[in-house]
């Protein structure tokens, strides 16, 4: 097993100068293999059920967890009966050891031919008109190749990139090109943006509407909320009122009450297709408003299995893709 060196500032280790040795040889000291066998014994909750999925004999396999308690001197878990139950410093050890694993399958998946599918796909969503749509294509992966675990986020538009390029997200979902030439923006949808109404508010234009009810605005960043607007200005319709959320949820009930007038993707929702709700006309004069919906992953991860199942699924091929 190789070594595992630790570092540490200078002024962290004063107090103990012989403290970094001693920590290195107490990592030097852990068997991973055996660190990744009480990780599937934890989750399953047996040994049993545990020597089935690794392909080892029970008392193997007990006898590493034991070696393993005796390496990071704690109990890792208590009996009761013939079920094992993690103590608190297994619990603790769960949490990161799954992290650990997760994020190094990650890493070979990224730079090994081997296909490596066992690790929990992270995704993330900025937050916008397109919200809806982006959701539908994690149904579309699950159907096709699931179950699969996923670890799903909201991001601001600040983080998402950052996030991507450092492994943290596998891939994720914006309504915003990314600029950058280690990222790979695939536009999957781009559709017109509508006005709505609840069905309540009969023989009502638009400019009327918003005299009396705020304007329901969905937007992943500032410009988005300031662009509608514009373009009502433009053609003399000021909004009473602006009610702005990320989450295209909040906005849709609103609508759906008669309480505003909501800026939507087309057909975004099965809601707006209903007759509870009616689409108003766009002003005349009044510049369209569209709104794109951008799968975007990692340059290095193109060739991994998270990113296979995305373009399967989107059926995105190299014509498909803005960079």
């Amino acid at each position: 097993m190789p070594k595992l060196e630790v570092h540490a500032h200078q002024s962290q280790m004063s107090s103990s100068p012989a403290s970094t040795p001693m920590l290195t040889q107490t990592i030097s000291a852990v068997n991973w293999n055996q660190v990744y066998s009480f990780s599937i014994v934890a989750t399953h909750g047996s040994i049993r059920k545990g020597a089935e999925i690794l392909g080892l004999g029970p008392s193997s396999l007990s006898e590493q967890i034991s070696q393993l308690e005796q390496t990071l001197e704690v109990k890792l878990f208590t009996r009761n009966g013939p079920k094992l139950i993690l103590t608190e410093q297994g619990e603790r050890l769960l949490i990161h050891a799954k992290s650990m694993f997760d994020q190094g399958l990650r890493f070979l998946d990224a730079v090994s031919p081997l296909i490596m599918e066992n690790y929990p796909l992270s995704i993330g969503f900025v937050p916008g008109p397109h919200l809806p749509g982006a959701y539908s294509c994690i149904g579309d992966i699950q159907r096709q190749f699931g179950p699969l675990n996923m670890k799903l986020q909201h991001c601001t538009p600040d983080t998402f990139e950052t996030s991507i390029l450092k492994g943290q997200l596998d891939f994720g979902f914006s309504d915003r090109r990314s600029n950058r030439n280690d990222l790979i923006s695939a536009q999957i949808a781009l559709d017109p943006v509508r006005f709505y109404v609840s069905s309540d508010w009969q023989d009502h234009s638009l400019s009327q509407l918003l005299e009396s009810l705020p304007l329901l605005v969905c937007r992943s960043e500032a410009s988005t909320e300031a662009f509608v607007e514009q373009a009502l200005r433009k053609v003399g319709i000021v909004p009473s009122s602006v009610v702005s959320s990320d989450f295209p949820s909040v906005l849709i009930d609103l609508c759906l009450s008669g309480l505003g007038v909501g800026v939507f993707v087309e057909d975004s929702l099965p809601d707006l297709r209903s007759s509870k709700v009616r689409r108003l006309r766009h002003p005349k004069d009044a510049p369209q408003i569209d709104s794109s919906l951008y799968a975007i992953w990692a340059t290095a991860a193109e060739n991994t299995a998270a990113i296979s199942r995305l373009k399967s699924v989107l059926k995105i091929n190299t014509r498909q893709r803005e960079n």
